[in-house]
């Protein structure tokens, strides 16, 4: 959970809800036009990346899956006014900036075909998983022409973390809601990406800020030949500053920690409405551990003087399983790389239980009360930021760490 600090640290800004049902007091045509929905029975197989990823969408092909760049792309008909546009990414993509940049995109080129400028409106946004897939989804309305002569057109997008590859579709026809759900649902239920090598354990948490979800953190685990254990956290917030503009917020880190929960070394990544802000790495170099990489955009080479063991978020959750259950315990410190915190220092996370599995946990600049769970995962937490209340919550897990 050490990329829990740079999520927190951005919320600052506001976030608001918005629902989804259409408002009663919008015009009849428009109520209409918002309420239509369609079905097809008709489905299409695929199969791409040197068949590492396969599938079922619904409709029929009316652009065949084709290889751009990096991912791959393919739209159907789904008998809803417009195609369903579907973009595969065999290697992930930050899920946050993605969804808001492919919503950008389309109402622009919706935009220029029609002439003139515009105006948009956030209608609607979502942070849910399917079957241990993080999925965000957003939705604009948006005006163009003279006010006499007021068009409106409606964008969805939904973008989803499979294994190790995104998947994004969207649909740009007013209305058809829950048509361009439910297909995208049927793409999340039939798509198989095989995955370089199979977690022993993986899990998921989402974050709430005042009840709303706003995003999610996922990490699995693996082990290499020699015994090492691989740490993978990818993390997204997708979050409303105002009924007329997002805020997104991506990163990574990959950790590998010896099998004791000693960190060996750790790269991590993180971006603010698709700016990268840092990408850095710690290592053990000479009795000294050395920090090299980029902080908004300069340049990064810090000697730490201190040849102190590391904890990796494997010994956080070792440490944890110890205190769970037993009679007395003191709090635990941990000395650990919070880049977020300070990329140039080391940090501390401290560990307090207060019940046989409750407690807090200290991560830096922020506290939560804290519920854990038989693997010393966090199963609960909420922490005051800012005044605002954030929530997360361990929605999905595989396997045993």
């Amino acid at each position: 959970m050490k990329r829990l600090v740079s999520l927190t640290c951005l919320l600052l800004i506001t976030s608001h809800a918005f629902a989804r049902d259409v408002p009663a007091e919008w015009p009849e045509w428009l109520r209409e036009a918002m309420m239509r929905e369609s079905t097809t029975n008709k489905t299409k197989k695929f199969s791409i990346a040197d068949d590492r990823i396969s599938g079922v969408v619904k409709g029929r092909f009316t652009e065949k899956p084709s290889l751009n760049d990096d991912y791959w792309y393919f739209s159907t008909d789904i008998k809803a006014d417009s195609d369903l546009m579907c973009w595969i990414f065999p290697e992930a993509v930050d899920s946050a900036s993605t969804t808001a940049g492919i919503a950008e995109n389309l109402i622009e080129l919706s935009v220029e075909k029609r002439g003139g400028d515009y105006l948009k409106r956030l209608y609607y946004q979502e942070v849910s998983n399917h079957e241990g897939s993080p999925v965000l989804a957003l939705e604009w309305l948006y005006f163009t022409g003279p006010e006499e002569n007021r068009q409106i057109g409606l964008v969805k997008v939904r973008t989803a973390l499979v294994g190790e590859s995104s998947v994004v579709c969207a649909h740009t026809s007013v209305g058809y809601r829950e048509t361009f759900r439910q297909a995208f649902d049927h793409l999340m239920a039939n798509i198989v990406v095989q995955r370089n090598q199979n977690p022993y354990y993986e899990t998921l948490h989402s974050f709430s800020i005042e009840d709303t979800p706003v995003g999610f953190a996922r990490i699995w685990m693996t082990e290499d030949a020699d015994g090492d254990t691989e740490i993978y956290t990818t993390d997204a917030m997708l979050m409303a500053v105002d009924d007329r503009s997002v805020s997104t917020t991506d990163g990574w880190s990959l950790e590998y920690s010896f099998p004791n929960g000693e960190l060996i070394n750790q790269y991590t990544y993180s971006s603010e409405n698709g700016n990268p802000v840092i990408n850095a790495q710690i290592k053990y170099e000479e009795e000294n551990w050395v920090v090299s990489g980029t902080v908004q955009g300069k340049e990064l080479l810090t000697p730490i003087d201190s040849d102190i063991a590391l904890t990796s978020t494997l010994g956080q959750l070792q440490r944890v399983r110890e205190m769970i259950g037993a009679e007395e315990t003191e709090p635990v410190e941990l000395h650990m790389w919070l880049p977020d915190v300070d990329p140039t220092a080391l940090s501390t996370a401290e560990i307090t239980m207060t019940e046989s599995d409750k407690g807090t946990l200290e991560l830096g600049p922020v506290m939560f009360d804290a519920e854990f769970d038989v693997h010393g995962d966090l199963k609960r937490g909420t922490a005051d930021v800012g005044g605002l209340t954030m929530e997360i919550t361990k929605v999905w897990e595989q396997g045993s760490p």
